[in-house]
């Protein structure tokens, strides 16, 4: 774990030194809520239970056109493990039909707005696209790939500040929508692949986080 974190803090140290300001967060998240419904005629609906994981965000921020806020962009992964996921068919739980083990990988990237009160709390704006790949087994076995509209709102609050170095704590709430996508059912009663034509990721984070470069108060007081 020593080494991981020295090579992720490497990393960030080093797109510092090309972007000037970045911020990376080691996160653990879980997921209170997933909906993957299909397009089919009795909409099948797979909701996967208590997903729990890790994932490395950056933020590369290029500009702060003023003292309250930096402008960039974010990249995100993660991966995370369920227990069991709930099968649904039009809108009623099927409980003779039950998954087992999962697990869920995603990657996301979009433009982002960092809005800083002073030189201890940040909060962050991030619309994306992100994509999506499911995979679980048990009387029904599912493969599943999205295209998502992803939208982070996080909170920063920075306990050490020192010239071109901050270190904090974040929290923050991530939510995905498929916008298009397609996943596999095999099991008794299903053999056939489907479109996804709805459903939700809904994602709760915390972690630590680092900025490597000057965030705006920074900036401007230098001015």
């Amino acid at each position: 774990m020593k080494k991981l974190l020295a090579v992720l803090v490497a990393a960030g140290v080093a797109a510092s030194a090309a972007f000037a300001n970045v911020e990376m967060t080691l996160n653990l998240y879980g997921t209170p809520f997933t909906s993957f419904v299909m397009d089919a005629e009795f909409d099948p609906e797979l909701r996967p239970q208590g997903a729990f994981g890790f994932e490395d965000q950056f933020g590369f921020f290029f500009g702060s056109p003023a003292k309250f806020v930096d402008i960039g962009m974010t990249l995100s992964y993660g991966l995370d493990f369920f227990r069991d996921a709930e099968f649904y068919a039009n809108g009623e739980k099927k409980e003779d039909n039950s998954t087992g083990f999962g697990m869920n990988t995603y990657l996301t990237l979009g433009p982002a707005a960092r809005f800083n009160v002073g030189d201890m709390h940040s909060f962050l704006v991030s619309p994306g696209l992100g994509v999506n790949l499911l995979a679980l087994t048990g009387d029904i076995d599912v493969i599943g790939f999205t295209c998502d509209f992803n939208l982070d709102l996080g909170y920063r609050i920075w306990i050490v500040n020192k010239t071109g170095f901050h270190f904090g704590f974040d929290v923050g709430y991530d939510l995905s929508v498929p916008l298009a996508g397609s996943a596999a059912l095999n099991g008794d009663y299903v053999d056939d692949t489907y479109d996804v034509k709805s459903g939700s990721r809904n994602k709760i984070y915390f972690g630590v986080a680092f900025n490597f470069g000057d965030k705006s108060p920074d900036k401007f007081r230098a001015e």
